[in-house]
């Protein structure tokens, strides 16, 4: 980010990112401290993806969450209807479906 913004001089554009990245990025490790819900490497995914993503446009960061969010909701949904015993886990992994948010938002942004 940093290398493109030297090449194009658009600091505003970089402070932005990084203002927006690094807001979302407190509350997910608020998120973390406060509630079980989010592991520690949701956190660090999201420390490095969201600026890069904010970085390209704010759209960009929206389609990002909305694409992990919905595939979140989905490995959900297929991990509660293949479960076969009372002891699964009931946790969702985020890091592939903030992948694909990223992958998203990066191509659409």
């Amino acid at each position: 980010m940093v290398l493109d913004t030297a090449l194009s001089p658009d600091w505003q554009r970089l402070g932005a990112a990084l203002a927006v990245g690094g807001l979302t990025v407190l509350a997910v490790l608020l998120l973390w401290l406060s509630t079980r819900v989010v592991a520690f490497g949701d956190v660090v995914l999201v420390t490095f993806a969201l600026p890069v993503t904010a970085s390209v446009s704010p759209r960009a960061v929206g389609t990002m969450l909305l694409v992990a969010l919905v595939a979140a909701g989905g490995i959900g949904v297929v991990q509660r209807v293949r479960r076969t015993t009372s002891s699964a886990s009931d946790s969702v992994p985020f890091g592939p479906a903030l992948l694909a948010g990223w992958l998203a938002g990066v191509l659409v942004g």
